[in-house]
């Protein structure tokens, strides 16, 4: 947390304000929030620990090193020498110094004030006082700095801007400051970490007192979302912005100012890239926990690879976030620092890994159908990220014989090759000749439209971000709403979505009605009873996932609030075709079972692959069920495709369906419930714990009408006590 220093330099009125920032992991992804004006960093290391002694330096050097000013001076410091001796000689320490490029070393201990006084001055010695801004209405700046320390040291945590004019409008008595003046004043208090200015709207502007409270709960933010039970990464929005959250470490403010500064915080972690908006959830790339399957023999190998200094988690989370806003690139799967995107159904993606502290390595690779325009466009977007926030960029472009196979890997014979203007090198296993491709970035400049390209998804990713940022802002209102102590649940069905343009539309007509006709502000259920999509094809499905994120984020859901089945238009046809091969009339069965098979005249019949039939929810799955639910895939068991969503807070349940097991392209009229998934369910709700649960089941295809299904199953739900059923398969 800050602390203020006053003193007088050369007749000059100069203040510094000390920052504590912790070093645990779990606070490294906002670090960068506080380096920028940096003057003196102070290094502080375990001086008894002889097996990691300089643990942290090495972060903390490359960090600063990126994002503080260039002035600024880096102190090594041996801390609590009093209770700790130290265990290194002044070899180690000296070598330190120059390795990270550190000032000085002091020895110091709080408790006894030893070197403390030294190290005081240093700081105060260090800091080039006449480079710094100036307020240059030192009166008016003197006027609200004091009122505001004044306030901090009654203990309060925000002001209002109105509050700030009216105090100097009485205690600036030399004229009028204009509303110009008192902003840069704060501006230039915010500059120096002595106050946050955050602007609610265009006529309200707080004033919060302890900036450090920010640090604090981003930590706490990023700590929730790293221990989320599934390991994606991610905290509830809802959850981040009414405080239910456990915050340790420091003393949480009256709900009313928390919910201010959570909202200033998850703002500043949105705007710097650090999280994603999905499903109601806050995203850190940096703290998904899953681990990457083991690839297949056929996962393309590494192309190129770059090794880096900086935040390791800094880099990779904004990389992940600005490379999925970009839409050039189709964010598909994540893991722990590993992430794959698609371009044209073709995959790509990279992965990153601690070398060193402070030091990672990421490599990329690409799907072979991945064009060389696309290669570099991808490429460069990356070693732009490292340049502007890593230190120490270095290329290793991989080579691979294409004989054998085998990667040459002695780095420095090729360097030697390229140095000598050779353009291959001998494949050290099989002496094939192998090329030695050009640099990435001589390809990149070759090609003026590359350049061009880059330029537009820049352009594109910071306009989504600004775009994030407003909307963020927008659904805040969801969070405010006063509550009507009724639960809404929205039922959506057979919408048919084939584009975006579309989904968007749908969207926005939504909202209108619910809002303005029904006066609905909030929902506490969506559910979506099948045929979100017409033809089952990756391209509806994004239009899907696009109409029901916005829901979720203008409604103040999460994907825990959502409940999904699909219906006949969410199986796709061209795969349940392709599960009926074609068998000749001599290899067919005696008796051939006709609910398996289609007749295919005197030569013979295609009769059905079981295995790729279960396919037909595949697009369903991977593009739409798996994007919505965090990368929880949709069970292709028959057997499994039901699930029990369990509200214990609202004392209901969500049961849902599959009604479409057993449809097809030829076979479209067999529309019924898997009896075994429905008792496999059922056997879970005899408990009683849900006998005063209100319990709804969801399902596709209607139980009346021409089209109606088999209905002795909704006996079994009547002595289960289900009270509402919800279904589709009903076109307006």
């Amino acid at each position: 947390m800050p602390e203020g220093i006053v003193r007088d330099v050369n007749n000059v009125h100069a203040e510094l304000t000390l920052w504590d920032l912790a070093g645990q992991p779990e606070y490294r992804l906002v670090h960068q929030l506080f380096l920028d004006d940096t003057d003196v960093a102070l290094l502080l290391f375990d001086c008894s620990d002889p097996a990691d002694t300089f643990s942290g330096v090495p972060y903390w050097a490359k960090v600063l090193k990126k994002h503080a000013p260039s002035h600024v001076t880096k102190l090594l410091v041996s801390a609590r020498c009093d209770v700790s001796p130290i265990t290194v000689d002044q070899h180690q320490i000296n070598e330190t110094l120059a390795k990270y490029e550190l000032n000085r070393h002091f020895i110091t201990s709080a408790k006894k004030g030893g070197g403390v006084d030294a190290l005081l001055l240093q700081v105060c010695e260090s800091i080039p006082w006449n480079k710094l801004p100036r307020t240059t209405t030192p009166r008016l700046f003197q006027v609200i700095r004091e009122f505001l320390l004044e306030q901090k040291e009654s203990g309060e945590t925000l002001i209002s801007m109105a509050i700030i004019q009216k105090e100097v409008a009485q205690r600036y008595t030399e004229r009028p400051a204009s509303h110009a003046e008192i902003d840069t004043v704060i501006s230039l208090l915010q500059a120096r970490g002595f106050i946050h200015r955050r602007d609610l709207r265009a006529d309200m502007t707080l004033i919060l007192m302890r900036p450090e409270l920010i640090n604090q709960y981003a930590s706490s933010i990023i700590h929730a979302a790293c221990n989320h039970p599934f390991g994606i990464g991610a905290v509830s929005e809802r959850d981040v912005l009414i405080g239910n959250l456990s915050f340790t470490g420091f003393e949480r403010l009256p709900l009313e100012r928390e919910m201010i500064v959570l909202e200033t915080t998850a703002e500043l972690l949105i705007r710097h890239d650090l999280c994603f908006r999905q499903m109601g959830f806050l995203v850190f790339p940096s703290q998904i926990n899953v681990t990457r399957p083991a690839p297949p023999e056929t996962h393309p190998r590494t192309e190129v690879a770059y090794q880096f200094s900086s935040s390791i988690e800094t880099i990779y989370a904004s990389l992940v976030v600005r490379l999925s806003y970009t839409d050039h690139f189709r964010r598909e799967d994540q893991w722990r620092y590993a992430v794959e995107f698609s371009h044209d159904r073709q995959r790509l993606g990279f992965s990153m890994q601690q070398v060193e502290e402070g030091t990672g390595e990421l490599e990329i690779y690409f799907d072979r159908g991945i064009s060389e325009f696309d290669r570099v466009t991808f490429i460069r977007f990356v070693t732009d990220h490292l340049r502007t926030k890593g230190i120490d960029i270095q290329e290793q472009i991989c080579l691979y014989c294409t004989k054998c196979g085998e990667e040459v890997k002695n780095r420095k014979a090729i360097e030697a090759r390229v140095n000598t203007g050779k353009l291959d090198i001998p494949c050290q296993f099989c002496g094939t000749s192998v090329i030695i491709p050009k640099s990435i970035e001589e390809r990149y400049q070759r090609d003026r439209s590359l350049v061009e390209m880059q330029e537009a998804l820049v352009k594109k990713v910071n306009k989504r971000t600004e775009g994030e940022v407003n909307e963020f802002k927008d659904d805040l209102r969801q969070y405010k709403q006063e509550e009507d102590h009724r639960i809404h649940i929205l039922h959506l069905s057979d919408i048919h979505l084939e584009t975006e343009s579309q989904a968007r539309r749908y969207r926005m007509q939504l909202e209108t009605d619910l809002k303005n006709e029904l006066g609905v502000k909030k929902l506490e259920y969506l559910v979506i009873s099948g045929d979100i999509a017409n033809h089952s094809t990756e391209e509806e499905y994004k239009a899907a996932f696009v109409l029901v994120d916005g829901l979720v984020k203008r409604f103040g859901l999460n994907a825990e609030r959502v409940v999904i089945v699909p219906g006949n238009h969410d199986l796709n046809w061209d795969i349940s075709e392709e599960a009926y091969p074609f068998v000749p009339k001599r290899k067919l069965p005696a008796v051939l079972d006709e609910q398996l098979s289609i007749p295919a005249g005197d030569a013979g019949a295609l009769v059905r692959d079981d295995s790729m039939y279960q396919k037909r929810f595949d697009l369903f799955s991977t593009q739409f069920y798996k994007k919505v639910y965090s990368g929880k895939d949709y069970p292709l068991d028959y057997a499994e495709q039901v699930t029990i969503l369990e509200r214990p807070e609202d004392n209901m349940l969500f049961l849902t369906l599959n009604t479409c097991w057993q449809i097809d392209h030829h076979f479209q009229q067999r529309a019924e419930i898997n009896m075994d998934a429905m008792s496999r369910a059922l056997d879970q709700l005899q408990d009683e714990k849900y006998d005063n649960w209100l319990k709804i089941a969801v399902w596709h295809h209607p139980v009346t009408g021409k089209e109606m299904m088999n209905d002795e199953f909704l006996e079994l739900l009547s002595v289960h006590k289900f009270q509402i059923c919800m279904h589709g398969h009903i076109d307006l």
